[in-house]
């Protein structure tokens, strides 16, 4: 891979981590379970050291650094992760496991390409960063969707 294909594909991986920061950022704000407020604000920092240390990776490549804030698609992110936080926690959490399905995968098809072995190292943290946080949200979805009485929230 050149190093302009291994710079674009960079920058698009850390822009999506800066939306995705948005969106646990909104998550935190509109969750209603405080456990559940303290894991979206792990979930945002571990995207906010993700992104910079893409930023760091990109910078290494001689590329220029992103301005890291978020783009269309993180203002677009944050307003489904509102909208879903009107159902309640449960669509709060349906939000957020589309929202890290779409980085995780994103990730996945990075890790088939060929990286310099920081690079591949890097990928491979936030890759197992992001399969914890989309266990974690589909896990306490599956759980209070269980929880849930008949006829709740619908």
């Amino acid at each position: 891979m050149t190093n302009d294909a291994m710079l674009i594909s960079l920058r698009g991986l850390a822009q999506l981590e800066v939306d995705a920061l948005q969106l646990f950022g909104a998550a935190m704000t509109h969750a209603k379970d405080p456990t559940l407020q303290r894991r979206f604000e792990e979930f945002r920092d571990v995207h906010q050291e993700q992104a910079r240390l893409l930023d760091g990776a990109i910078a290494k490549l001689e590329g220029k650094p992103l301005a890291l804030r978020p783009d269309a698609k993180g203002k677009v992110l944050e307003r489904i992760a509102a909208v879903g936080a009107l159902i309640g926690d449960e669509g709060l959490l349906v939000a957020l496991v589309g929202g890290e399905e779409l980085v995780h995968k994103r990730y996945e098809a990075m890790l088939e390409r060929n990286w310099p072995e920081q690079v591949k190292h890097l990928l491979d943290e936030a890759f197992g960063a992001s399969a914890r946080q989309l266990a974690f949200c589909r896990a306490s979805l599956e759980h209070r969707l269980e929880q849930a009485p008949l006829g709740a929230n619908g």
